[in-house]
């Protein structure tokens, strides 16, 4: 799974490859969503287990655990993963 989201967001070269109708774009910001052109490495954490791919060039990653969902709150606590 962590290659094909690799694949699709390197593919699409942005961060949010999905169509407008289902997510709705501020084109003031989009820019900062772009991987054009393609970044050496490419970072995504979140709670998957620790995964690497290679994609084109592009180093992907997924280091660890090192977020989680607590059932109190809602937002999502950030640790350090060191």
């Amino acid at each position: 799974m962590f290659e094909h989201l690799c694949a699709t967001l390197l593919q699409q070269a942005h961060l949010c490859p999905l169509p407008l109708e289902a997510q709705p774009v501020v084109w003031a910001h989009d820019t900062g969503l772009r991987l054009y052109p393609l970044p050496d490495a490419l970072l995504l954490a979140d709670t998957a287990p620790s995964a690497h791919f290679t994609f084109e060039g592009t180093v992907c990653i997924n280091p660890v655990r090192c977020c989680q969902r607590q059932a109190v709150r809602p937002h999502l606590i950030w640790k350090t993963c060191l």
